[in-house]
């Protein structure tokens, strides 16, 4: 009798996980997630897009070994183009690292190794004055907006000049690389995180690294080998109707955007590292599934798994701890409030969550992300396995928290 209940035990236990196994894939559950909690992304999307507040929304979910589940609110279509803007710039920080893979750089190295008109950069002081920097930039400092750059926009003096100095009509990233370095720092390297032209700068190291033009450089070692056929500076006349119109922001709804700003996708000046692409939401699914699968994809390995991990490192606490992410602009794309309590650290080219109880959404710690001035945005956690691309277009980004709604919404509908 005892024996017959030993050997029934054993048969549970043993069949136990088979059993376990084949409710993961219940019905409903498409490779791990709850296809109808999905939807709930869809009702948020269709809130904002019924009010007139935006246009249209497409997202993607996808987990490493391919995509979950992909859904449109709105008129938008399978092969229209959206402009990224700096979603660009992860994809600058990938080529930089490729180059660091291949010994052509180090995170470390001065980038005056390359651009030798940043030897003496100078940083502008309170009183007006110039002082040396006091230390070099360096490659890392682009890749963590923490060079001393700025943006034009902002409410300084340093970013006043950059508007007077027309950067974006350079003739070329050589003529734009000269530009910037004429300009003063907003402040030392390494001493202040603060939102910039750095990933620009960083498209003009990486062709002089390479040898060879930036945007060819990621044409053939990273669009065409990842089917990112739709992804590119430039598009042709005839394929300006798959651009989707953009809109801008007004109280209470939004505006058709001047006709003239798609003027630079036709003919840009200089192909900009920091958010001149156009991409589609395939495409740019292709580019987080492989950051998801440890740099590989379709059995070509872009970056190490270890590449990955310093990608995805929070850098600013290697740097200096007290640095901190906390621009009122990104607060405002993360939570209504527009509090900068975000609990973001830094990597390569975008945030990491650094503490998800202070972020205020379900996450986990490493998690990678950004966006674009068009409400663009996506994030890849590797430990979870899950990424989300979320595409809309309506300037500027953090008019409404639709980042973090996203995100919080791809992950209760996980069901493993």
């Amino acid at each position: 009798m005892r024996l017959t209940r030993y050997v029934a035990v054993v048969l549970l236990f043993l069949q136990a996980p088979l059993a376990v196994a084949e409710s993961r894939e219940s019905e409903g559950v498409q490779r791990g997630f709850h296809i109808e909690r999905l939807q709930r992304v869809d009702d948020m999307a269709r809130e904002y897009v019924e009010a007139g507040l935006l246009p249209a929304v497409t997202y993607g979910v996808v987990r490493a070994a391919g995509a979950v589940h992909t859904s449109t609110i709105g008129n938008y279509t399978d092969k229209q183009l959206f402009r990224i803007f700096s979603m660009t710039k992860p994809i600058t920080a990938v080529a930089a690292l490729m180059l660091m893979e291949e010994g052509k750089l180090l995170l470390s190295d001065p980038i005056s190794l390359y651009l030798p008109e940043f030897a003496n950069p100078k940083v502008l002081q309170d009183d007006g004055a110039l002082a040396p920097a006091r230390r070099p930039i360096t490659v890392r400092h682009l890749l963590t907006h923490t060079a001393g750059f700025t943006y034009g926009g902002y409410p300084t003096e340093v970013s006043k000049r950059y508007g007077e100095a027309n950067l974006w009509t350079s003739e070329s990233l050589a003529a734009f690389s000269d530009r910037v370095a004429a300009l003063p720092l907003i402040a030392h390297p390494g001493e202040f995180w603060h939102y910039s032209i750095s990933l620009d700068v960083l498209g003009r190291v990486v062709e002089v690294a390479a040898g060879q033009p930036f945007a060819e450089y990621l044409q053939q070692r990273l669009f065409d080998p990842l089917g990112m056929v739709d992804t590119g500076f430039s598009i042709e006349l005839a394929e300006l109707p798959r651009l989707v119109p953009l809109y801008m922001h007004r109280e209470g709804g939004m505006d058709p955007a001047p006709a003239e700003e798609d003027k630079r996708y036709l003919e840009p000046s200089f192909p900009a590292g920091g958010g001149g692409l156009i991409s589609t939401l395939d495409d740019y699914m292709r580019f987080a599934q492989m950051l998801l699968n440890d740099g590989r994809l379709h059995g070509v390995q872009y970056l190490s798994r270890k590449s990955v991990d310093m990608m995805m490192g929070d850098h600013l606490l290697a740097m200096d701890p007290t640095l901190k992410v906390n621009e009122p602009w990104l607060g405002r794309t993360e939570n209504r409030g527009g509090s900068v309590k975000l609990g973001f650290g830094f990597g390569l080219g975008g945030a990491v969550i650094r503490d998800p109880v202070a972020n205020g959404i379900p996450g986990s710690v490493g998690t990678y992300g950004w966006g674009g001035t068009g409400n663009t945005y996506f994030f890849v956690d590797r430990e979870e396995d899950v990424s989300g691309v979320f595409f809309t277009q309506l300037r500027p980004s953090g008019t409404y928290p639709v980042r973090s709604r996203f995100r919080a919404m791809v992950y209760q509908a996980m069901a493993y």
